[in-house]
């Protein structure tokens, strides 16, 4: 991780600048350290809106929203990427939202 850092010191504006925000994302997220790896990936998809790592990034978001529990913004971002036709992580998106959906009528039904 050190190494990414340092990349983005040296070259805040380089030719890999985005994969650093996103790199440093996925360990924080494979680490479970879920506050770190939302800002990392979302500073990513505010910064580098263009990055060929765009629609991963906001996959890996939306899942540490959920981790977080934070299930509005996790939604909001499944719902954008179901919108987005040419999205490879279309299916998925749906997949969560339906997920999500059923986990809070299931709740409502026990209650």
């Amino acid at each position: 991780m050190t190494d990414f850092s340092e990349y983005r010191v040296r070259y805040p504006k380089g030719k890999y600048s985005d994969k650093t925000y996103y790199f440093i994302g996925g360990i924080h997220f494979s680490n479970e350290t879920n506050d770190k790896a939302a800002q990392e990936l979302s500073d990513m998809t505010k910064l580098y809106p263009s990055s060929d790592k765009i629609n991963d990034a906001r996959f890996l978001l939306a899942v540490t929203y959920e981790r977080m529990k934070d299930k509005d913004r996790a939604i909001k971002l499944y719902r954008e990427m179901a919108k987005e036709v040419a999205n490879p992580y279309k299916t998925k998106a749906e997949a969560r939202l339906k997920e999500i959906s059923n986990a809070i009528r299931a709740t409502f039904l026990h209650n």
